[in-house]
């Protein structure tokens, strides 16, 4: 994992799985709501991130982005 100071703090503060936030996906995610919300840095989305909860929710589903398998296989399908 990179010196990010943003995965640090995911890691240290949600149960997002290491292998999400070392993901190539992850830079596009936090660059992605870093441009939403207008912080300049890492550090200042970080500032971001402690004083604003909202704010950590959308970057935790941002990068969990939940998955189903219940609709990937056409037996599924059959037994609903």
């Amino acid at each position: 994992m990179s010196a990010s100071p943003v995965r640090a703090w995911l890691a240290a503060h949600t149960p997002i799985s290491a292998n999400l936030l070392e993901s190539s996906d992850f830079v596009a995610t936090l660059a992605a709501r870093m441009r939403a919300r207008r912080a300049p840095d890492e550090p200042a989305y970080l500032r971001l991130l402690d004083t604003d909860p909202e704010e950590s929710i959308r970057l935790q589903c941002a990068v969990a982005v939940p998955e189903t398998w219940l609709f990937r296989y056409r037996s599924s399908y059959e037994f609903m």
